[in-house]
């Protein structure tokens, strides 16, 4: 049995309904972990600051927590990559006039922070836009990653 033209258009809606809730889903996830990686690092950064010896019990911190997250969360919280959130922390934690968000904001996670990352730029894109010291430069790229919805890939050829 074949279906009709009114029954096909009904199967296309229902199918870009599914791939637009799961573009959605996506969006979220990768939200949600941008936004908790910006507060481990904010966190690690805290910590270090109370440190005595900054760069030893930097060390320190870093190692044990890496330690701790991989035995009690699982893969994925190596030295370099705690490195990376407190890196992302201290890079975002500016804003283009070079005031600090905890100073505008007081909540751990506030809603101007949210909307500062872009649900279209993911956690890798954020690695790559961290090696870019030029300010004007980022912020560039995270408009066209934006704006034309790049995937990584298409963010490197065109960097």
């Amino acid at each position: 049995m074949s279906a009709t033209t009114l029954d096909k258009n009904f199967f296309e809606e229902v199918a870009l309904f599914i791939q637009s809730s799961r573009q959605h889903i996506a969006n979220q996830v990768n939200t949600t972990m941008v936004l908790t990686y910006f507060e481990i690092g904010k966190r690690i950064v805290e910590k270090e600051q109370q440190g005595a010896k900054r760069a030893e019990y930097g060390k320190y911190i870093l190692q044990g927590l890496s330690d701790y997250l991989t035995a009690n969360i699982g893969k994925g919280y190596s030295v370099e990559n705690l490195k990376l959130m407190r890196k992302f922390y201290v890079i975002y934690s500016e804003n283009q006039i070079g005031e600090s968000l905890i100073t505008q904001f007081k909540k751990p996670i506030s809603e101007s922070v949210i909307r500062k990352f872009n649900p279209n730029i993911s956690w890798t894109h954020y690695i790559k836009l961290m090696r870019i010291s030029n300010v004007a430069e980022r912020q560039f790229y995270e408009i066209e990653i934006a704006k034309n919805n790049w995937s990584f890939r298409e963010f490197e050829r065109n960097k």
